[in-house]
């Protein structure tokens, strides 16, 4: 994953385990997203939230490009679609927020 270097809010987008991991590690709950939210905490957020914020959604759903509307994005590399295809924890998750924005 690419980042644009911008430290928001405490978080280190070149944080030690290589910036490609953030993502990895955000899914598997071990790290904040750039603005220091869990991704349990956006699950739980109530409908109002998701209408009302907008820079979430690259991180539950990260793209192979950068985001036109959050400069701050994660960027989808392949090493992460490796992690995601061999591991099934990361899908579950993956699916939970594909269920949340269904819910939405």
């Amino acid at each position: 994953m690419i980042f644009s270097g911008r430290k928001s809010e405490g978080a280190d987008v070149h944080q030690s385990g290589g910036e490609s991991s953030w993502i990895i590690r955000f899914y598997e709950g071990e790290a904040p997203d750039d603005r220091g939210r869990s991704l349990r905490q956006i699950w739980r957020w109530p409908d109002e939230k998701f209408e009302r914020v907008h820079d979430y959604i690259e991180w539950l759903f990260p793209l192979p490009e950068p985001s036109s509307f959050n400069p701050e994005a994660p960027i989808l590399d392949e090493e992460t679609i490796r992690e995601f295809r061999t591991r099934p924890e990361l899908r579950a998750s993956l699916r939970s927020s594909f269920l949340r924005m269904l819910a939405f």
